[in-house]
């Protein structure tokens, strides 16, 4: 966020107003299935369950708060252990399958048997379950209440601390997920809102959901499925890192051009104490301690990835002169119910992949790369607030060409860049929730700290036809993959189409791996997000290594290539 206080500084100064352009204007996943996906979120869930003619229904408990229960002969109910709570979806398990049938618009559709998920129409209903012999009995669901009933568009934002938490409470601003008062949320779904979201420290995000899912289309050009616009302009990036998911529990990251790199940290985590608990019951900017000029220590710990580190990282923020309310989210604004039939704005019920808050801390995890300044062109691809928006919204700009991508055209994101924790791609064909949040630890001097910003996302239009997989061809040594393969020293995965993973075993050897790409003209070539053709893997008894390597030309979509080195 320091890009605002650097334009009104410059404001001052040369008494010249600068504006950024911001011009408003389905098949699941072959190899992670929802079911699949599911099972993997709820290994530690607790089920709660009824049996009833030999079939098992069954809702979860720890992670989204539900419970079944006997109320008469044949009939049951759900319900919520949340008070004033009730989803507009949520996963329900039948075992063995049966046909579910729902009143007022409710319905139940299989993904992987036996998981599903309910979709509540706009009443209380009732499901009737019914076994292959024609035997039945009824689920009782109440209305829905939060979960989800505000649609497509803003399904969650909680800033981390910074000095636009809190601010604009009430009216719109860049604290406030509500347009004004609590109207309504800001649209941020194709669209661009003129105010949109400031995420604070490392942590902080916005979650969008997508009512219809963005398929992971082999027509869009580029690979580019859809672009995230914030407020950066030239010289002004400020690196959001990106998670996406199908079913809002299992969430994938994003690998962007730093992903891999030896300083990034994957579930790195920041703790956040609430430096004034008093003031929890401010509602907007204008209540609650004034903060002077006193800092800020915030604790990053690195406990995994390419870049961990034994020891905690401390963040110290100097607060300044123009946000002098406090800046620590409070309990009013973002965790406690603020409009009738809503979460509250952090949603934690949801978000408890990534967020939670108790007794005034306030922890937060995801991926940690480094801030290395503010140009665009430290930053490649992947990541959200780091080129300018330009006018042309909806349109992909190639995210591997920095001469066309550096002065606007948003930050296209290509659902195929996907990875578990462990960095490795998976296949997701589409996706409906996305997660931005700031991705670095970063204090900006007077500009307070680096904060991304969100204004919105546009699915990208798909051509008419398929744009093709850009063709690569790698060695290993000197020595084709596949002969690699077939020589024992290493197994391959095909994840897609256009993604490949290729695990490569030392065999023993300290020597490293030579990787090289045989470039083609107009060929742009990535090699853990630098314009290399070649880099040297090497082998850890104690950590595995990556090469992510992509190569891609003209409007084709990229091929996608990653390397795992294992002792």
């Amino acid at each position: 966020m320091e890009k605002l206080l650097k334009k009104r500084l410059l404001t001052v100064i040369m008494a010249v107003v600068l504006t950024i352009s911001m011009v408003p204007s389905v098949a699941m996943a072959k190899t992670s299935t929802f079911g699949e996906a599911k099972k993997a979120a709820t290994n530690s869930d607790i089920w709660s369950s009824i049996t009833h003619g030999g079939i098992t229904v069954s809702v979860s408990t720890t992670i989204e708060f539900l419970q079944i229960a006997s109320t008469g002969a044949g009939q049951y109910a759900i319900s919520s252990t949340m008070p004033g709570y009730f989803p507009k979806h949520f996963s329900m398990k039948i075992e063995p399958n049966a046909q579910v049938t729902g009143t007022n618009g409710a319905k139940f559709e299989y993904y992987n048997a036996p998981y599903g998920v309910v979709t509540m129409g706009d009443e209380a209903a009732v499901l009737t379950v019914t076994d292959s012999n024609g035997n039945s009995f009824s689920i009782t669901c109440p209305k829905a209440i939060g979960g989800g009933t505000s649609g497509e568009g803003l399904y969650a934002y909680l800033p981390a601390y910074g000095q636009f938490a809190n601010e604009g409470i009430n009216s719109g601003g860049w604290g406030d997920g509500y347009v004004s008062g609590t109207t309504g949320r800001k649209a941020m779904v194709n669209t661009v809102a003129q105010t949109g979201l400031s995420l604070g420290s490392f942590g902080g995000y916005a979650v969008l959901k997508f009512d219809t899912p963005v398929a992971n289309s082999s027509k869009n050009k580029y690979g580019v499925d859809f672009i995230l616009y914030g407020n950066a302009f030239v010289g002004n990036a400020e690196p959001g890192c990106v998670q996406v998911s199908q079913d809002g529990h299992t969430w994938y990251d994003i690998a962007g051009s730093k992903h891999y790199a030896a300083e990034t940290v994957w579930n790195a985590s920041a703790t956040y104490i609430n430096p004034h608990p008093e003031d929890n019951q401010s509602v907007n900017d204008t209540d609650g301690t004034f903060m002077g000029n006193n800092s800020y220590t915030y604790n990053v710990t690195l406990p995994a990835g390419p870049g961990a580190s034994p020891n905690p990282e401390l963040v110290i923020i100097n607060h300044n002169n123009w946000h002098t309310h406090s800046w620590f989210p409070l309990e009013r604004n973002y965790f406690n119910v603020r409009k009738a039939g809503d979460l509250p704005l952090a949603n934690l019920a949801e978000c408890n992949a990534f967020a939670s808050y108790a007794n005034n801390s306030l922890n937060l995890t995801g991926t940690k790369i480094r801030f290395e300044g503010a140009g665009a062109e430290a930053y490649q691809f992947g990541y959200c607030d780091v080129h300018p928006n330009g006018s042309n919204l909806g349109t992909a700009v190639n995210p591997y060409t920095i001469a066309a991508n550096a002065n606007s055209g948003g930050d296209g994101i290509d659902i195929s860049w996907a990875v578990n924790e462990n960095g490795e791609p998976v296949y997701l064909d589409n996706i409906s929730y996305v997660r931005v949040y700031t991705g670095v630890a970063n204090f900006a001097g007077v500009f307070g700290e680096t904060s991304t910003e969100l204004c919105g996302a546009y699915v990208v239009s798909p051509e008419n036809t398929e744009v093709g997989v850009t063709d690569a061809t790698v060695s290993f040594d000197g020595i084709s993959p596949d002969d690699f393969v077939s020589m024992g020293y290493a197994t391959v995965e095909q994840i897609s189409s256009n993604v490949r993973m290729y695990t490569v075993s030392s065999g023993g050897s300290t020597l490293p791996l030579q990787i090289s790409v045989l470039s083609n003209p107009g060929d742009k070539v990535y090699i853990n997000g630098k314009a290399q053709t070649q880099i040297d893997l090497n082998f850890s008894p104690t950590e595995s290594k990556y090469a992510q390597i992509i190569v891609q030309n003209g409007n084709k979509e990229p091929n996608i290539v990653l390397v795992k080195s294992v002792w």
